[in-house]
């Protein structure tokens, strides 16, 4: 099946299960839409206001998606599908992690778009990890000319985790695992992953395996620009743009490619 959504506004809706709008299966098109100040409270609730299964095809165009709280992940969009977002505004969306928006399909397109003032501040297994936006198991991902501005994940300490559990905690404006990813002409600007065992300011790039199944490659991006004690946080205070490792040894990257170049932990500038 498919749903069309056009001109429309969703606002103050409450729901205890998966997403306020939730698609299990088939085609989903939100075109010049705002969802704002809707809320998903059970806690083992996945999405907030648009929520897309494993079997979905999702495209968001020129809408507004802003001020959602999520239980647990992407209260802005969840997806485990395919995923497209154009020129559009995730803004101030609240979940304990990946705020703004969640993907966990094969494929993430996103475009023209402004990622801003989400936040990831719960404490605890799992959470407080990717401020604006988490991506995962994608064959592949592409963001192009967008913003992503004053996203934040809350500071944590813990002795409790060891391994990959301890370690996804961070990325105040992206987290990136398993997951191969192409930046090109984006912005990021004031992230920030508040410090404790959380790690990359702007991005932590995370591999579950020694494979480093994650990589990333950036072309014109701008890191940094504004406070870099906010920006550039980091555990042990480690100041890093990116933070990236893997499990088990956690000593090395994925491979980080600017320009053709592999790039080590930290760096800001324009790439």
């Amino acid at each position: 099946g498919s749903l069309t959504m056009k001109n429309c506004r969703v606002n103050g809706c409450y729901q205890n299960s998966d997403g306020i709008v939730h698609i299990d299966s088939g085609k989903g098109l939100f075109e010049n839409c705002i969802f704002t100040g809707n809320s998903v409270y059970s806690s083992s609730a996945w999405g907030g206001a648009i929520r897309g299964g494993g079997n979905t095809s999702i495209i968001i165009k020129s809408s507004e998606i802003s001020s959602n709280t999520g239980a647990h992940m992407g209260a802005g969009v969840y997806s485990d599908g395919r995923l497209e977002i154009y020129d559009s505004k995730i803004t101030s969306n609240k979940a304990q992690r990946a705020a703004g928006i969640f993907s966990g399909g094969y494929y993430f397109y996103m475009e023209n778009t402004e990622v801003s003032n989400n936040s990831a501040t719960d404490k605890g297994y799992y959470k407080n990890a990717g401020g604006g936006v988490l991506i995962q198991n994608a064959n592949k991902a592409v963001l192009k000319n967008c913003i992503f501005n004053n996203n934040t994940t809350g500071s944590y300490s813990s002795s409790s985790l060891s391994g990959i559990d301890n370690e996804l905690q961070g990325g105040g404006a992206m987290v990136l695992k398993n997951t191969n990813v192409e930046l090109n002409g984006c912005t990021f600007t004031s992230n920030n992953a508040g410090g404790g065992t959380t790690y990359g300011g702007a991005i932590l790039i995370v591999s579950d395996t020694a494979s480093r199944n994650t990589s990333l490659t950036t072309s014109n991006c701008y890191f940094g620009g504004d406070d870099s004690s906010k920006h550039n946080i980091g555990a042990n205070n480690q100041q890093s743009d990116y933070y990236c490792m893997y499990y088990p040894d956690q000593a090395s990257c994925g491979a980080i490619m600017v320009n053709g170049s592999q790039k080590d932990h930290k760096f800001s500038g324009t790439f």
